[in-house]
């Protein structure tokens, strides 16, 4: 019986903090990022540089993002049949792809304009 309370404890807190974790994000207001589909296939206009760079700045993700996207690849394997481009873009953000992306454009905005 000694043993069982502890256990009981030590798995239950576990669970319970990983129940938080996963749904935190679920309270609160999140941005809807480009997805990496679309952001693959952004096409640089010289004409309105300002805006751009202002916009793919606000598409880095953030360090909770990167963490939640990861999480989300592995907890949720499901979505790789489910929902393939939400997966491969949760992929993306959770290595690193997508911030490569958008350093790129901004290189080219930055080198071209």
């Amino acid at each position: 019986m000694r043993d069982t309370v502890p256990r009981f404890a030590s798995v239950y807190g576990v669970c319970v903090t990983l129940a938080i974790l996963l749904t935190t994000g679920c309270s609160t207001v999140q941005r809807t990022p480009m997805a990496f589909v679309d952001l693959d296939h952004f096409k640089v206009n010289c004409r309105k540089k300002g805006e751009q760079i202002a916009f793919l700045q606000s598409m880095r993700p953030t360090n909770d993002e990167k963490l939640f996207a990861g999480l989300s690849t592995v907890f949720q394997p499901w979505n790789y049949i489910v929902d393939p481009y939400g997966h491969d873009s949760n992929r993306a953000v959770s290595t690193g792809r997508s911030e490569w992306v958008i350093n790129q454009l901004l290189m080219e905005l930055r080198d071209n304009c």
